[in-house]
């Protein structure tokens, strides 16, 4: 379960909306406008339309002083060069804030309390994933080189008034934000394109790492009603119902299955970690999809050659969170559970994603 998928857009000439010229998508800022027409149906997302402006009016748009400014702005804006910065700012996140202990919310039969978790009790749960989350950071530390590439490139044309040059980093850069920076997992190795069609299936889990130390899961919370009457419901992650049953599906959206409100990533996922015979709970923001890559490459290293995208998701485990203070069963056949509180469980400490790229065979460098 991996809400929110882009949309892809074919390349090609196309027309500025506000003076007409047409030139290379890649060389033009696009924008969406939406329509104002009815839903169609109770899973349709409102409608809309790409725009499109070239750099001559950005520059006026946009007050710019000179045409290389223009550019500047475009491209740092334009595919993925937005997805791609952000991907990097997680990264260097994990760099910048190391903590050497987690605070976690401890329960048991005889009630709860804060709790702080070592960094090394809190290692033990991922040491079976240590090799991909290595793999992983060794990535996104192209990435980011990449980046900074782009950045000293991007300062050479502030500085220049040689029109080929400008157009030969346009070209160069624009290029590269075409493409999207390729995950590991699934990825056929001659070719470098992902299966997404399997990367996808390999979402719809509960658990993210398992040990014989411990594990951590995590569910999807629907938090819609309004602040009196919140559902406050988890699902397991194959049990929302889906726009698209086929689980390799792109642009799949979700509802909750008590009150039928599309999810929302806002909301956010219960975490639960467990080390040793302690239960402790958390919460945290949606998973980001260099996270789930991890988890997905270590579900393709255990997954039967020739195997469809079905047979991977069927092969998934499906794990209930377990009751605590925090959490109740509301219906166990359908994979529904509930917050006890909502005050409460916004009171959880927060799990951050970025920091599993510590959890790997050295600390991050910085």
């Amino acid at each position: 379960m991996v809400p929110g998928s882009a949309k892809k857009r074919g390349l090609g000439p196309v027309k500025c909306n506000t003076c007409g010229h047409e030139a290379k998508f890649r060389h033009m800022y696009s924008y969406k406008v939406f329509d104002e027409v009815e839903v169609s149906d109770e899973w349709d997302d409102p409608k809309f339309h790409w725009a499109y402006e070239c750099v001559k009016c950005v520059q006026i748009s946009g007050m710019h002083q000179t045409e290389a400014a223009a550019w500047n702005w475009i491209l740092e804006r334009q595919g993925n060069a937005k997805s791609k910065k952000r991907r990097v700012d997680n990264f260097n996140a994990a760099k910048d804030v190391i903590r050497n202990t987690f605070d976690a919310m401890d329960v048991s039969q005889n009630g709860r309390s804060l709790y702080q978790l070592t960094r090394m009790s809190v290692k033990t749960v991922f040491s079976g994933i240590v090799d991909l989350i290595d793999l992983k950071r060794r990535s996104l530390e192209l990435l980011s080189s990449t980046l900074k590439t782009h950045e000293v490139l991007r300062e050479e044309m502030r500085h220049t008034s040689n029109i080929e040059r400008i157009k030969e980093i346009v070209d160069f850069i624009s290029s590269a934000n075409e493409k999207d920076h390729p995950m590991l997992a699934f990825t056929n190795k001659s070719t470098g394109e992902t299966d997404w069609a399997k990367w996808k299936a390999s979402t719809y889990h509960d658990e993210y790492v398992k040990t014989k130390n411990g594990y951590l899961r995590y569910w999807f919370i629907c938090m819609a009603g309004g602040s009196i009457n919140t559902c406050l419901t988890a699902i397991t992650s194959k049990m929302w119902d889906r726009k698209y049953k086929d689980p390799g599906a792109t642009r799949n959206k979700w509802k909750c299955t008590v009150c039928r409100a599309n999810y929302r990533t806002k909301w956010g996922v219960f975490v639960e970690i467990s080390i040793g015979k302690q239960i402790y709970c958390l919460r945290a923001t949606i998973p980001d999809d260099d996270t789930l890559d991890i988890k997905a490459m270590d579900i393709e290293r255990n997954l039967k050659e020739g195997s469809t995208p079905q047979d991977l998701y069927d092969a998934i485990p499906v794990f209930a969170p377990t009751t605590t203070q925090y959490i109740e069963t509301r219906d166990a056949a359908k994979g529904q559970y509930r917050l006890i509180n909502k005050d409460s469980y916004l009171a959880l400490p927060e799990w951050k994603w970025a920091e599993v790229l510590q959890m790997g065979s050295e600390e991050v460098a910085k």
